[in-house]
Formats: C-alpha cells, structure tokens, sequence
C-alpha cells in the first residue's frame, strides 16, 4: 500500500490519537497536518490541497463534521475522506450514517491497527 505522496489532514480533538496516526503516516510518506478542531480543519482546506481527510467524529461533533466533509468535497472532489466514528451502528461502521464521508472506521480500535486501516483506506 503506497501512500507516499499524499498530503493528509487529520481531525480529531484527541492529541494523543492525532499524534500517533500522523506519526504513522508521515513514517509512510505522508505530508500530515493536524487539527484539534473542525475550525481550524476549515481553514485548512480552504487553503491547501488534500488527497485525504480524516475527521474524528463523535455525537457532540457530528452536524460539523458532516458539514466540513461537504465543504471538502466541494472544494475537492477528489480527496478520500474517512470519519473516525466514536459509536458505530451494531452491524459496524457505516458511510451512509455519515453522509459525505467515503468510509468510515470505528474510531476506538487499537492504535496500530487503526493506523495501518487507516493507511489502506486513504490510499484506495
């Protein structure tokens, strides 16, 4: 799976999480940036190219995440963007829970494991 390359924000309120996946990734040949919020997530990609965009997304946050993966994918189509959800329906995580988003992964996975999926999805 080759990821290098690709320019990648990361969104998630949890420092710790946001470290270790950019960390994962840039190991992989990522370009990361990270945001602890989706303010500054919006200022973002106002202003960059994303290939890929991974909102962490949780019950408090989900109307701004939704709202950040439309304004993404108008301002770029092609970006892969991936929802780290904090509750997942029973059958597993679902995309069309989120809309906008093109895959979403169960948020509470270990953090290796999270890291390599995620690393799979963005470079689909």
């Amino acid at each position: 799976m080759n990821v290098s390359c690709q320019r990648v924000l990361i969104v998630d309120d949890e420092s710790a999480l946001l470290f270790a996946l950019s960390e994962y990734l840039t190991f992989r040949g990522c370009r990361v940036d990270g945001a602890e919020g989706i303010a500054d997530a919006r200022a973002l990609v106002q202003h960059l190219h994303y290939d890929a965009i991974v909102v962490g997304v949780s019950p408090v946050n989900v109307h701004d995440a939704c709202a950040l993966a439309f304004e993404s994918r108008l301002r770029l189509p092609m970006a892969r963007l991936v929802a780290l959800a904090v509750e997942c329906s029973e059958g597993g995580p679902n995309a069309g829970a989120l809309p906008g988003f093109d895959q979403v992964l169960e948020r509470h996975l270990p953090t290796a494991r999270l890291a390599r999926v995620l690393c799979h999805s963005i470079a689909a």
